[in-house]
């Protein structure tokens, strides 16, 4: 059996629009306001998003309100990222994402499916333009191509691709199990602290067995804990087993590393508060900066530090959220004394390797589903 014919986005979608192209007025509590900065895997997280009123999502036209089925793209910056709709949702979202309502000719699941896939993702990164801040445009988005079978064969198609992705799901919950655990670990022993005359912030070390009270913190900045570095593109490297990081989380695997220590990741531009840290070779996009560290044990120290900071507040760009070397190696770092480093690297490695384990195992299922699509796609799995 051969390929099966391919359609552009507009032929099997009933609409192709954009969000917001002006910030809604902000309120304390209403509907959430979604930007790309609230996508992660593929999902929204709305923990930290804006507010608007009520009354102004009352003025939202129906092809931009979200209905169950739907599914959004994101298209400016970390652009490629995919989010299905699964029920209605009542927010609202920005301008850098596109929403696709999708027709009676294509199962919503398998059009997910189909963006999310790595030919697409391919396809969509070839006619993205910008030099700053790339863009795919809903013109472009619109004549995209998916390969089109039968409604039977994409909802089986959809069936088996769902079974990988809710393995997927179960592993990310139990990440992010083990997540909180070390960051309310890192809390006990850090999170408690007061300033001394001097203006030294001193620790407090909670650990029953062993603990010192009270242990002075070196002030620094981030500058001299770690060298901040940009990501390259990744677009001529092949495919692999390494992932390639863009602010949204893994864009995709290579073949080739950027760096090969453990590392923090900060977006550079679009998700900038997303802060990862990285414990595998991998590479980064030119949206990202990686970190090179000039101490010794410091690497998880700075990842909850950052991730305790607002750095979105500290963007420089207007319509695009953007970092700058300059402000994160000004950023105040807390050092603790070398052998508190140590035993809290140790306190918290286990959580670690239980976490990379079932990344691996994420990694491998959704590369396992992204080679599966295109094999169903030209009819070679039953």
């Amino acid at each position: 059996m051969g390929p099966w014919m391919k359609v552009k986005l507009a032929q099997v979608c009933s609409s192709i629009s954009d969000g917001d192209h002006l910030p809604p007025p902000k309120c304390e509590s209403g509907i959430p306001f979604v930007t790309i900065s609230d996508i992660k895997n593929n999902k929204f997280d709305l923990s930290n998003t804006r507010f608007v009123p009520k009354a102004y999502f009352d003025t939202i036209d129906e092809k931009r309100r979200i209905r169950k089925g739907d599914v959004l793209y994101s298209v400016v910056g970390s652009y490629g990222i995919p989010v299905y709709a699964d029920t209605d949702l009542e927010i609202a979202f920005q301008r850098h994402i596109a929403i696709l309502k999708p027709s009676s000719t294509v199962d919503s699941r398998f059009l997910y499916y189909s963006v999310l896939s790595p030919a697409f993702y391919n396809a969509a990164d070839n006619v993205a333009i910008g030099a700053a801040q790339k863009t795919i445009t809903l013109s472009a988005l619109r004549n995209l191509e998916i390969p089109l079978p039968q409604l039977p064969v994409q909802r089986h198609i959809a069936d088996v691709l769902s079974a990988y992705d809710d393995l997927i799901e179960n592993n990310r919950r139990r990440i992010a199990i083990l997540e909180e655990t070390a960051r309310l670990t890192y809390r006990k022993w850090f999170g408690g602290h007061n300033i001394s005359a001097d203006g030294a912030v001193r620790f407090r070390h909670e650990v029953t067995k062993g603990g010192r009270g009270s242990v002075r913190a070196k002030t620094t900045t981030l500058g001299d804990v770690a060298e901040v570095l940009y990501g390259k593109d990744h677009k001529k490297i092949p495919d692999g087993a390494i992932p390639i990081f863009g602010s949204g989380g893994v864009m995709r695997y290579g073949a080739t590393a950027i760096f090969d220590k453990p590392s923090v990741l900060i977006p550079r531009k679009g998700t900038i508060g997303n802060v990862m840290y990285v414990d595998e070779p991998f590479w980064t996009v030119d949206t990202m900066f990686y970190t090179r560290f000039k101490l010794p044990n410091m690497e998880k120290m700075l990842y909850y530090q950052l991730c305790d900071y607002n750095l979105a507040a500290m963007s420089t760009g207007a319509a695009v959220p953007s970092m700058t070397t300059a402000i994160l190696n000004s950023l105040e770092i807390k050092v603790p004394p070398d052998d508190l480093r140590v035993e809290f690297d140790m306190a918290v490695e286990p959580m670690f390797v239980q976490k990379r384990l079932l990344k691996k195992q994420n990694a491998a299922l959704a590369t396992a589903r992204d080679m599966l699509l295109p094999r169903l796609m030209k009819g070679g799995v039953a």
